[in-house]
This record gives C-alpha cells, structure tokens and sequence, in this order.
C-alpha cells in the first residue's frame, strides 16, 4: 500500500494515497470544515490525496468558506423549492446587505408559511447529511444539458471556459452548476434563515467573516432592492440580461450604443440625487458605499461636478487615499493584502479630517501611491 504524509497545525500523520480530504480532516478530528487550502489553493474535500503536503482547514469564518457557504445554500434552497413548488424556477437576483436576494418565478403568491415550509425542509436536508456529488463534464455536454434546462445565463457562461472540463453538482434529484466547488455535503449548512419580502423574494441570510458562526441579524434596505429592480428593468428593455448578451454586443460592433444609453441613464440619476441633497439643507455628508469597482469614485465626481453647477463647492475624498501604509495592510487567508477590511483603512486619520472640515479648517488631503504603498501629501489644501 503506497502511503503519502499530510502535516495539520504542525501534526503529520500517515494516510493511504488516494484518500480525500474528508477522511483525512476526519482523522485530524476537525469538525465544520468547508474545504482545504493545499499549496495556496482552495481544495474541496471529496478531492482524493495523491501527494505529501501541508493543508489548512478552510471553515465559514474564512472569506473562501463564507463563498463555498453561500453558494451550497443557494443550491439547497433551490432544490428545496423545486422539490415542494415543481413548476416554480428560482432566480438569484443579487447580493443585498447580509444576504442574497432570490425570487421564486411561480403562478402562486407565496406566503410566509410557504417560507417557513421551505425552511423546514432545508432543515431536513441539512439533517439528512445529503453528499454533494461532483461530476467533471465536458464543455459541450454540460452547455447542452444547461440549455434544456432553460438556465440560458450558465449556459453561455461555461460556453467560454478557457477549459475542455467544467465541474458540476447534484445535489438530490438537481445538477447544476455553480462557479464555487462545494462542501462535502449538507450538514455544514444548518446555520441559515431565510427572509420573506413578499411579492415571491426571498433573501438568504447565512454566517459571514464578520458575524464568526452566528447568524447576522437582516437589515432591509429597500432602496438597494428597489434600485437593483428597477436597474435589471432597464437591462432588460436594452436587451441585455446576461454578461453574455453584452459579449455579444461587443462582438457585433454595438458596445458603444450600449454604452451611450447607460451614460445617459446614470447621469439622469445622479441629477436626481443631486437634487434630493440640495433639498436637504441640513445635510453637509455625503456618503457614497458599494463594493471594489462598483464605481463609487466615479459617482463621487460626477455628483460633485453636479453640484459645483448650482453653485456649490464640495470636497471629495476617497477612502482609497487614506488606506494604512501597505506593511501595516492586513493580510487575508491567502496571505494577500486585503484592502477590504475595514482594518486597512486609517480610520483615525479619516475622522480628524471630517471633523477639521465640518469646523470649517483648513486640511490637507493625502493621496495613496499604490506603487510605494504609502501616503503622500502634495499640498492639496482644502476647507469648506
């Protein structure tokens, strides 16, 4: 029998080459595991061990965890749903304040008993100890499957892999895809809830990096709902639902039209809000939030800009030019800076500058130099 040697927390033990990491975390007498972390990348535990090596136990308060969490729950709710609603279809809208928004497409107005029903039988489920069996499918079989099904968005998606093999689950009677691998099976899910919104809206609350293992209590915001709905309105009058449908507009020449129209729709927002302030007397912040890359630097300047136009003089400050110094940057999981963490920004120096500008005194802003890792201060004097 050909053995490997696999080291955890500095303990190395012995084990048949071939077995999974389930079994061998198992051995470690490790409890809650989501996946492991081989050689700096994410492994799910079905996957066999063929090599001598270090791992890390990858659980939910671990950012890589938090995803392969959220992305089981997603699919045991939609198995759920499928199993007690059969003609009903299951659409993940998106990513709202400690949670994610779903919608049932069903002939029936759900109720919050339909929810507690669906509930119950995620419940079961995650006592059922359900696997979550892996199946490695070429490309083209696995576009085809996801045609038939009607999951149009997937389809296209996995249709430009770079790779000849996608993975994909079943979970029960449902094999899908999703773009995270999958835990071992439903029993690390038991902590979940799930928030009824009415008109068939559901969102999806499970344990985040920040809540540890407790459940975060939900916060509706309706303007963020509101504002994700009427934008994929707007989408779909253009014509463009799916990331694949603007592929195709960029292939056809047509981007820019695109382009053009969603100008125009942004600036008749930002007019709107810009309204809204002045409106506000009172109001002397303006807080702008939203994730990396999602366009809060450009929504600041144009809002500014708007602004300036009726006579006012606003400040503009990003949070980008007040991060820590990159050697005091804290590091994620990956041993990456992450410049995510509310940890990475100087917060102190953030407030005084506030607070120097609400008094009406001079401050100089700094600018973060993403070359050097530091701030600079070149002389940007600003008051109001």
């Amino acid at each position: 029998m050909e053995t490997i040697k696999i080291t955890l927390n500095e303990e190395t033990k012995e084990f048949e080459k071939g077995t999974n990491f389930y079994q061998i975390t198992k051995e470690f007498n490790q409890k809650d595991i989501i996946a492991v972390l081989m050689e700096n990348e994410v492994t799910s535990l079905d996957t066999k061990a063929i090599k001598d090596g270090d791992i890390k136990c990858i659980r939910i308060t671990d950012l890589a965890g938090y995803k392969i969490y959220q992305a089981a729950l997603k699919f045991m709710f939609l198995v759920a749903v499928k199993e007690l609603y059969p003609k009903s279809e299951v659409n993940f809208l998106h990513s709202v304040p400690k949670g994610i928004l779903s919608e049932i497409d069903t002939e029936e107005n759900l109720t919050s008993e339909d929810i507690s029903r669906i509930k119950g039988y995620m419940a079961r489920m995650v006592e059922e100890k359900l696997r979550f069996v892996k199946y490695n499918l070429e490309v083209k079989d696995a576009y085809h499957y996801l045609k038939e099904k009607g999951l149009e968005e997937k389809a296209s998606n996995i249709q430009s892999l770079p790779n000849e093999i996608v993975t994909m689950y079943r979970l029960k009677n449902e094999l899908n895809y999703f773009y995270n691998i999958m835990p071992y099976d439903t029993s690390v899910l038991s902590r979940f809830e799930l928030v009824f919104l009415g008109r068939n809206r559901v969102v999806l609350v499970c344990p985040n990096v920040v809540s540890g293992t407790s459940i975060p209590e939900y916060v509706h915001y309706e303007n963020i709902v509101s504002n994700f709905m009427s934008t994929k309105l707007w989408l779909k009058r253009l014509g463009v639902t799916y990331l694949s449908q603007m592929n195709e507009l960029v292939s056809v020449g047509k981007i820019k039209e695109f382009i053009e129209s969603n100008e125009i729709y942004f600036q008749s927002d930002i007019r709107d809000a810009c309204d809204k302030v002045i409106s506000m007397r009172d109001v002397r912040i303006v807080l702008i939030a939203g994730p990396s890359s999602s366009g809060k630097t450009t929504t600041t300047k144009r809002l500014g800009s708007y602004l300036r136009s009726r006579g006012f003089d606003p400040v503009c400050l990003s949070t980008d030019d007040f991060f820590v110094d990159r050697e005091d940057t804290p590091k994620n999981e990956m041993g990456e800076y992450d410049y995510e963490c509310l940890q990475a920004i100087d917060l102190d120096l953030f407030n005084k500058t506030l607070q120097k500008l609400l008094k009406g005194k001079k401050v100089e802003i700094p600018e973060y130099d993403f070359v050097s890792g530091k701030k600079k201060y070149n002389g940007n004097l600003w008051v109001i």
